[in-house]
C-alpha cells in the first residue's frame, strides 16, 4: 500500500511539470497556424493583384474570352481569401479568449451541421 501511495504521489508531482509543457505546445501550434494563414492570405492577395493586371491586359487588347476567365478566377480567389480570413479570425479569437472552434489548442473539428471538416 505504501508503494502505491508513493507511486501516486510521484505521478501527481510529475504531472504538475508535464501539463504546462503540453499547454505551451498547444499555444505554439495555434501561433504557427495563424502565421501560416496570414502568409497564405498575403500570397493570395498578391496573386489577386496579378489577376487584375491580366484582366486589364485582356480587356485592353479585346480578348473578352480571356477576360471572362480572369473574372471567374478573381471571384474564386476572393472567395478563397475570405475563407482564409475567416479561419484566421477564428484562430485569433479563440487564442485570445480561450473558447471557440479551436479553443485550448485542440485541432480541427468535424462540424455535423454541414458535413465538412474545419467548420466550413
Amino acid at each position: 500500500m505504501k508503494k502505491f501511495a508513493v507511486g501516486l504521489a510521484a505521478a501527481v508531482f510529475s504531472s504538475t511539470f508535464l501539463f504546462p509543457v503540453l499547454g505551451a505546445q498547444a499555444h505554439d501550434w495555434r501561433n504557427r497556424d495563424m502565421a501560416e494563414d496570414a502568409y497564405a492570405i498575403n500570397r493570395q492577395q498578391r496573386e489577386l493583384h496579378h489577376d487584375y493586371h491580366e484582366l486589364r491586359h485582356a480587356l485592353r487588347h479585346g480578348n473578352y474570352g480571356e477576360a471572362v476567365h480572369e473574372q471567374r478566377e478573381i471571384a474564386r480567389r476572393r472567395a478563397r481569401i475570405a475563407r482564409m480570413q475567416r479561419d484566421l479570425n477564428r484562430d485569433w479569437y479563440s487564442s485570445r479568449y480561450g473558447y471557440g472552434p479551436y479553443s485550448y489548442g485542440y485541432g480541427p473539428y468535424y462540424n455535423y451541421g454541414n458535413g465538412y471538416w474545419d467548420g466550413y
